[in-house]
C-alpha cells in the first residue's frame, strides 16, 4: 500500500491505520488482510470566528475552519479476496501491514 506525498496524506494514513487497529481490537478472529474500506467521508466540522487585523486600524472577521473524517471498514467476501490476490502475485500473500514497523 502506497500513499501520496501531498500535504494531508499523512493524516489520512494515520486515520486509516487507526481504524484498522480499532477493527482488529474489537473483532476477534479477523486479520488486517481481511479488511476493506467500505467508504471514507470527509465532513465539515465546527467553524470558529477570529479577529483579523487590517491596515489603518481596521479589523474584520477571520474563519478558523476544521474538518472531520469517517472511515468505515468491513470484512472482505471470499470473491473479493480472490480478485485482490490477482494483483498481489508479486507480493507475499500473508504479509501484514500493521506488523511492519515502517507503517507506524
Amino acid at each position: 500500500m502506497t500513499f501520496n506525498l501531498k500535504w494531508r496524506s499523512e493524516t489520512v494514513r494515520k486515520a486509516l491505520f487507526s481504524a484498522m487497529r480499532n477493527a482488529l481490537r474489537w473483532n476477534r478472529g479477523i486479520t488486517d488482510d481481511d479488511l476493506m474500506v467500505e467508504h471514507a467521508v470527509t465532513m465539515r466540522s465546527m467553524q470558529q470566528y477570529r479577529l483579523r487585523y487590517h491596515s489603518r486600524g481596521r479589523s474584520g472577521k477571520g474563519y478558523y475552519r476544521t474538518s472531520s473524517m469517517r472511515i468505515v471498514l468491513r470484512k472482505m467476501h471470499p470473491e473479493e479476496k480472490e480478485k485482490l490476490l490477482k494483483f498481489k502475485k508479486d507480493k507475499k500473500v500473508g504479509q501484514s501491514l500493521l506488523k511492519n514497523p515502517r507503517w507506524y
